[in-house]
Parts: structure tokens; sequence; C-alpha cells
């Protein structure tokens, strides 16, 4: 799986994206470790040979890619980035040089492998291949699902930029801290830096923006997917490793910030690892959903907490869920409070989550059982003693907000303190607006059919035809043990 401080181009579901993960047709669990010994050693082998054949024109088009960030950051103003892709791409040529001059190398590793001099690592549940060359060495991985294929580099030469200061101010500082915790390298006793390992070319720039002044990038080696082989990078800047602070320490820094400066924070922590995503739900919208995945770290916890967020466990990994109007929330939130600097640098580097997200952002969603009242998404709470609306904010100068904008507009509403949030509600036998009660007959009608395909929820179904039968809703549609469509009423 993939190692901590690592991450690819491509996108992951939940945990974030994997560097050198492969895709189903990994060695079977259940062959004799021999065979899957074997299996290991003929998988590395056509990997490596694939990409020796191909080095060349693998090595072209790492240097056109990143002249593509370049042109982009000119557009867009960049200039000063402009000349540190230069040097980057410098530095590309070099390592491209280097590495075809060492083709015998791969060559000797590819006969180590055939001819089983190879060193075996056993883990709890993995078993690793690892061959040791002069200036390159090679490490063949199973995992549950496939197989992981890296080439790491030895004795190969880093390059220095002095990163001008492109941006400052508490929105940088936060967007670091969020990306380091959820995806910056191990930190290590010999060295107090803030060290990201990555196979993205945005996180490259962008982690060298965020710890301006020397920094040091090197080419540490060479992912072999099956289906796209990626260049490694170390970024090691100047600037401490906020993960060298005790755990104590960061919690309580988390507990000073204010919601704000929290979801700047977990933006930072969703670009490193987590994912954005626009789904497809069941009557084909595209559905909004932000996550990020961590271990079993206080921070992040924190932080979910005071957002009024709860983390789930899944495979031993704790997940942070916004999705629906909470994930448009969110997004729009974030852009609001970022400076215009930070985003047009997102948008420039082209960032897959951040492009996301603004679209996200932009969206006009509500979820499929809320009601929109005066531009607030309301959702149709059923229960024994009626049927009420409410909205939930984490922030209760915002819930006070709606509360007076909904008191000017003559409804009656109530503000209520819970241990998640603040609540707006209204009751159902105190709305005397006519479009807003058939608005909760088309949606109670909706849930209640859902409900009754799937089979699920009996108790809450009665409620609902409990609530259909009574004032005020009763007034308006007729019942016979289920609400029946009317020419104002679809929900069928």
């Amino acid at each position: 799986r993939k190692r901590k401080g690592e991450s690819s181009q491509n996108e992951g579901e939940g945990e974030g994206p994997r560097t050198g993960r492969e895709m189903p047709n990994g060695p079977p669990q259940t062959l004799s470790e021999e065979e899957r010994i074997k299996a290991l050693i003929e998988e590395g082998v056509k990997r490596l040979e694939r990409f020796s054949a191909g080095a060349d024109e693998f090595w072209r088009r790492e240097i056109e890619r990143w002249n593509a960030v370049k042109e982009r950051l000119r557009i867009n103003g960049f200039l000063e980035l402009v000349k540190v892709v230069e040097e980057i791409e410098r530095y590309i040529a070099y390592v491209r040089d280097w590495f075809l001059n060492h083709n015998g190398e791969v060559r000797m590793i590819i006969e180590t492998l055939r001819s089983g001099r190879i060193v075996v690592m056993r883990g709890e549940k993995s078993l690793s291949v690892v061959v040791n060359g002069v200036d390159m060495d090679l490490m063949i991985e199973e995992i549950s699902d496939g197989v992981i294929v890296v080439m790491t580099f030895e004795r190969l030469g880093r390059l220095v930029i002095n990163v001008p200061k492109l941006i400052d101010g508490d929105a940088v500082a936060l967007l670091k801290m969020g990306l380091e915790l959820a995806d910056g390298a191990p930190k290590k006793v010999s060295t107090a830096e803030a060290r990201m390992v990555t196979a993205n070319d945005w996180q490259v720039l962008l982690w060298m923006v965020l710890n301006y002044g020397l920094c040091g990038v090197r080419i540490i080696g060479v992912d072999l997917n099956k289906e796209e082989q990626k260049v490694k990078w170390e970024v090691v800047p100047e600037m401490r490793s906020i993960k060298h602070l005790p755990a104590l320490m960061l919690k309580s820094i988390i507990l000073s910030m204010d919601p704000t400066q929290l979801k700047i924070l977990l933006l930072g922590g969703i670009l490193g690892d987590g994912s954005v995503k626009l789904q497809q739900y069941r009557d084909q919208r595209a559905y909004p959903v932000i996550k990020l995945v961590f271990g079993e770290g206080k921070v992040w916890s924190a932080v979910a907490e005071r957002l009024g967020l709860r983390p789930y466990l899944d495979r031993g990994k704790y997940v942070i869920f916004i999705n629906g109007t909470k994930a448009v929330r969110f997004a729009r939130d974030v852009l609001n409070a970022l400076p215009e600097r930070i985003k047009d640098l997102l948008s420039a580097l082209a960032v897959e989550k951040w492009v996301r997200l603004i679209s996200i952002a932009e969206m006009h969603f509500r979820g499929r059982y809320q009601i929109d009242i005066n531009g607030v998404a309301f959702s149709v709470r059923v229960s024994k003693i009626g049927i009420s609306l409410e909205h939930r904010e984490v922030e209760r100068d915002r819930a006070v907000r709606i509360y007076k904008q909904l008191k000017k507009r003559n409804y009656k509403v109530r503000l209520r303190r819970r241990k998640n949030g603040y609540y707006v509600v209204m009751r159902l036998s105190e709305l005397s607006n006519d479009e807003v009660i058939k608005k909760i007959i088309r949606l109670l009608c909706m849930k209640y059919q859902e409900y009754r395909e799937r089979g699920i929820y009996e108790k809450t179904r009665q409620s609902i035809i409990n609530a259909l039968k009574k004032r005020p809703l009763g007034s308006f549609i007729p019942i016979e043990g289920c609400c029946k469509p009317t020419p104002w009423i679809t929900p069928f």
C-alpha cells in the first residue's frame, strides 16, 4: 500500500492517491510462498524490461509535462515560478542522461532477478522481493489486490532552488500544515525538515511555494505501474516539519482555530490524501462527495469534531466524509476564505481536486429529502410528536443570521443548540405558507415511495402516513393508505 508521504497523479478512493499501486492480476494469496516469490519476480522483470525499452521516451514525456506546467504558470502571471520550472526541466534532462548511461545496471538487475539472487522480506501480511544494485535498487511488493514495483536511484544528486516568496499569511500556514499532516513524509530523527515525497508535479511546486526559500529537489526513483510509470520526487525545504511538535501541542493549536481556519486546514489535508468527486446518485444527479482518510491521529479527529463531522472507521483507517449540501457549503466557504493569489496558483497548477471543488461550489444543490425556504435548505424530520423542518449550522453566528432572516419573513422559527451544532427549527403545525406545505407533501410522498420499494424503515413509513392524514397536510391531499399524485404532486 501507499507509503506515508507518497502520492500519485491519479486520485484514489477515500484513502487518497497511491503510487506504484497495481490493480488485480497480482499473485494469488493461495499460492505457496515459493510460487508467490516466482510470480513477483516474473512481474518485476516484465515491467522493468518494458520501462528500459522505452526509457528515452519516458523522460521526454516527463519534460513535456513540466513544459505544459510552465506555460500555464506563464499565462496566469506566475513568472517567478516559470524560472523554477525551467531549472527543474534542466534537472530532468540531467537525470535522463544519467539513467541512460546506467542502463547496463538495469540489465544487471534483470539478470539478478532471473537468477534468483534476491533478498526476500516478509511482513505480517506482505511479501517483498528486493534487489540492491550499485546506483539503483528494485523492490517488488505483493499487496492485497496487486503488485507494487518501485525502482529507486542511489547517489543521484539533487537540485537546490531558491524559491521566491509569492504568497503569505494565515492561509499559507494552514494549507501547509494540512498538507503535511495528511501526506508529508515520515519525520526523521536525523533531520527536522518538512519532507514531501510525491509523484504529482503540482504537489512538488505547491510544497516549494508553501515552504519558500532554499528547497532541495531530487528524483528518487520511478514507480513502475502496469498502466503508467511515474517519477517519484522528494522535496526537502529548509523549513521545519510540524510533525516534530508533540501531539498535545498540535491539538491545542487546532482548538484555538476558528471554523474558517479549520476548513482551510482540512482543505490542505484533502489535497494531499483525500478525494473530491462528483458521483452519480440513484436519480442520476451529480452528487458531491469529499473525503479525507487518516490513521489513529488525534489531530484530524479534533478538526472533525470542531467542524461537527463524525469520522468513521473503514478497513483500519478513519474517514472524514462530507457530502451533499454540506460538501457544497464546505467548498463555498473555502473559496471565500482563500486569498485570490492562492486560488490562482491552484488553478494554474491544474490540481484536479481543486477543479472539482470549484465545480461543487458552483452547484445549486440540495439534498433529496430537503426543501428550500428562502434560499435555506431544510430537512424534514418525522417523529412520533409530528413533523418539523430543521436546518443545522456548526457556527452560531450563521445560525443566528438565518434565524433572523426567516423571522423577518414572518416564519415562526426557533433556535436550538444541540451536541453537534445549532439548529433552526420550524414546526409544521405553525406553518401557514401553502406552497411550503405542498413541498413537504411532495417530499414525504417521495420518501415513502422509495422506502416502500426498498422494503426498509417500516416505522418511518407508518409515521409518514399518519402525518399525511393529519392537519394541515390532510386538507391538501386525499389519503387511502398512501398519498396519491395530484396535478402538483408527482412523487412516482
